[in-house]
């Protein structure tokens, strides 16, 4: 389930309930790398390098964003409406 979209707490316990997952991996299901969130596309930088390669030159992309953690309003289990 990693890499398909965030599950927020209550769909996760079930998805580990439905897979027969432990607790770490339903903490990994939930956090990933960050936690829940995503990178700005409005706060962000981007660069490009030439790397010089004797089997062809290459490009070193450099991206960088400010990470915004998911809010969810008027759930009061964080349940998603």
């Amino acid at each position: 389930m990693l890499g398909q979209g965030k599950l927020v707490k209550p769909l996760a316990r079930k998805a580990a309930a439905l897979f027969g997952l432990a607790e770490t991996e339903v903490k990994a299901i939930i956090e990933e790398e960050f936690g829940d969130g995503v990178m700005s596309a409005i706060d962000f930088d981007m660069s490009l390098e030439r790397l010089a390669n004797p089997k062809g030159d290459r490009v070193k992309i450099i991206m960088s964003g400010k990470f915004l953690p998911y809010k969810y309003y008027g759930a009061a289990d964080g349940t998603p409406d």
